[in-house]
């Protein structure tokens, strides 16, 4: 990898309309290139690659004599910045109006850059980017819309960047999501107690299309008493979030989970209002 070498020449202090005069070339190399005239000020030679300099400096007095050249040695070694061999991607609809881009990548460095790596994506409108100082082989990146997106990944060497790919992503394909429901209505919801405490029972009679793996349910407990200075409120009334995984019920699910209902507020049996959200984002109250 070509690097932008800066050096500088501090001795002796120039005098006058003093200079120096400055060569160099590849040690292997039999050809000069010449710099012109340089000053005690820091100057660079560009793009260099891999390998070991020769730098010949004559210092040039005001009348313009050169006198004896010194020959000074200098090594260009690039840093460890090594890229992956490929990288492929798409966009996921994961649920509904919810979108990830996916990339994988095959080929890893076994030493990954120092200073780590930096993903640009951009899509019709704006430009994102986020930093990585391990890359993972599957890297998950959330995305606000369902767009084309264009992205970079680049290696940071510390002193330089390098994009080891550019993946020109389509917008994810939309599939149509069919919620859960639960029933039927006398067996929506049922309030049970074990060995472990009071629990909530929901009853699925048709899964969501695709399945939804996890449920989250949020749920309060209801017919909050009137208090008088007799009965004072103790405590607040049971709520909470849970995510549950489904289990079979004859040829049904059901979703199962524990409440811890307070009797000092609430009027027995106890009822409560449960809110649950499938895969695809469908709130249902039971």
């Amino acid at each position: 990898m070509a690097q932008n070498i800066t050096i500088t020449i501090d001795t002796p202090v120039l005098l006058g309309n003093q200079h120096f005069h400055v060569r160099y070339k590849l040690h292997q190399s039999l050809t000069w290139l010449d710099l012109g005239l340089k000053d005690n000020n820091p100057f660079t030679i560009p793009n260099l690659v891999d390998g070991d300099y020769d730098l010949w400096v004559n210092l040039v007095m005001a009348d313009g004599t050169e006198c004896e050249e010194r020959i000074y040695y200098f090594p260009v070694i690039s840093p460890s910045c090594n890229c992956f061999t490929s990288a492929t991607g798409v966009v996921q609809e994961i649920r509904s109006q919810q979108f990830q881009i996916n990339i994988t990548i095959t080929g890893m460095p076994a030493v990954q850059p120092k200073c780590g790596w930096k993903v640009n994506y951009q899509n019709s409108t704006t430009l994102f980017s986020t930093t990585y100082q391990t890359l993972p082989t599957n890297l998950i990146i959330p995305v606000p819309v369902n767009d084309f997106y264009l992205v970079d990944i680049i290696a940071n060497c510390c002193d330089s960047e390098q994009t080891c790919a550019t993946l020109d992503l389509s917008k994810a394909p939309i599939t149509s999501c069919i919620g859960a429901i639960f029933g039927p209505d006398d067996r929506q919801m049922q309030i049970g107690q074990d060995q472990n405490g009071f629990f909530l029972t929901l009853i699925v009679t048709n899964q969501s299309t695709p399945p939804t793996s996890q449920f989250t349910v949020n749920y309060y407990q209801l017919n909050v008493k009137t208090p008088t200075p007799q009965q004072p409120f103790v405590g607040t009334p049971d709520s909470g979030t849970q995510v549950v995984n489904p289990t079979p019920y004859l040829n049904m699910q059901e979703v199962k989970f524990y409440i811890n209902p307070n009797p000092n507020v609430t009027t027995f049996p106890f009822d409560y209002v449960v809110v649950v959200i499938d895969v695809c984002g469908n709130k249902i109250q039971l």
